[in-house]
């Protein structure tokens, strides 16, 4: 049986990807869908619609759901287009830090990301203190990420736009969202006023969020299905 709210409509799902679908990896490129939680979103598919908002490109996030009827929002809901600004950003910051042992710099179609999670722990404070002069100097939109820093055009959007506007649009429906970064905190800070609206963060060291119920990765489907059953009595 479909459960609904008590409107008629299902609730809505909306999922953060690298950290809270998939582990965090060394390499993004090498993120994977595990079997276990592709197998758990087919069955909340029959009972919930599920989007994912993600900094990844939808269409790699896409390849991995194959056939399964889950929306992807990708690039934190832009386009796939960059700007010269970006072009000459990613320039400079190749040559700033593509030479450290343990940094990856990650081309998007919007935008580029700096990873420093590889690099020895000392030099990791040294490359995000560099980040931090790097992007007050950037004329970039600026997104702090979990040992990254991601940079876009300015005026992008935001994943807590996108969120907000899903909650605006369907103020009579449930909407449930759980992410483990920065961004995913700052967007489930801003969303926790509208009544329709739960949110969690996977638990990570490396994310503060004081007022945001934190989960463990493993519990993400729990936690889903718990308040997926929850939503019928929720206004």
């Amino acid at each position: 049986m479909e459960r609904k709210d008590k409107h008629g409509k299902k609730p809505l799902v909306v999922l953060d990807f690298d950290g809270t679908l998939v582990p965090i990896v060394r390499n993004p490129s090498d993120a994977s869908i595990e079997p276990s939680a592709l197998s758990h979103l087919k069955a909340l598919s029959k009972h919930t619609q599920i989007v994912i908002l993600t900094g990844r490109p939808a269409a790699f996030v896409s390849r991995q759901l194959g056939v399964l009827c889950v929306g992807v929002i990708g690039l934190h809901g832009n386009r796939a287009k960059s700007s010269e600004g970006i072009r000459r950003l990613l320039a400079i910051a190749k040559k700033c830090f593509s030479q450290v042992n343990g940094v990856l710099i990650e081309k998007k179609p919007a935008g580029f990301a700096v990873h420093y999670r590889n690099a020895p722990g000392k030099k990791q404070v040294r490359v995000k203190k560099e980040l931090a002069l790097f992007a007050k100097r950037a004329n970039a939109m600026v997104i702090a990420g979990r040992k990254c820093v991601e940079f876009m055009p300015l005026g992008s959007t935001t994943k807590s736009e996108v969120l907000e506007g899903m909650i605006k649009a369907n103020p009579h429906l449930r909407i449930l969202y759980v992410g483990d970064d920065i961004s995913d905190a700052k967007a489930i800070h801003n969303a926790q006023k509208y009544s329709n609206f739960t949110g969690a963060l996977v638990r990570s060291s490396e994310v503060r969020a004081n007022g945001v119920e934190k989960i463990e990765r493993q519990a993400l489907f729990s936690f889903l299905q718990k308040h997926i059953g929850d939503s019928k009595n929720k206004p």
